[in-house]
């Protein structure tokens, strides 16, 4: 079961950007936030999502959902499942997707990540920010 993936993200006004290195910036879009997350604005925080919350398609932006592009590395049919493991700004993050995903090494397609299960992280502490 893949686990939860934590990358390094610069929080700014309702946005989460993820770049590394010269790879084009991804951003992913919030719903208004809690005060906690809102004092990190133009600062860096340590985000965190599972492979479940990643889901195929474009869905309904909302509340609880943003779209990204990203760009699929590597794709390994399990039987119940596909994971694919996606390149986002730079950064790998895994999505378990249905078994009949028809997707590739080197395609690009839209994803929708389940903001509810997003989770943000002190950089220094390490605590969870909430």
């Amino acid at each position: 079961m893949p686990t939860l993936r934590l990358t390094p993200l610069l929080c700014l006004h309702r946005l989460l950007q993820i770049q590394h290195g010269d790879e084009p910036k991804a951003t992913i879009a919030l719903p208004p936030q809690p005060a906690a997350i809102c004092a990190y604005e133009g600062k860096e925080v340590i985000a965190g999502v599972r492979a479940e919350a990643i889901s195929y398609g474009t869905g309904k932006d909302g509340q609880q959902r943003s779209t990204v592009d990203a760009t699929i590395e590597v794709t390994e049919p399990t039987g119940a499942d596909t994971l694919a493991v996606l390149s986002l700004g730079g950064h790998e993050f895994t999505a378990r997707l249905g078994p009949d995903v028809e997707l590739h090494s080197g395609d690009k397609a839209a994803f929708s990540i389940d903001l509810s299960k997003l989770v943000c992280f002190d950089p220094q502490t390490q605590k969870l920010i909430v």
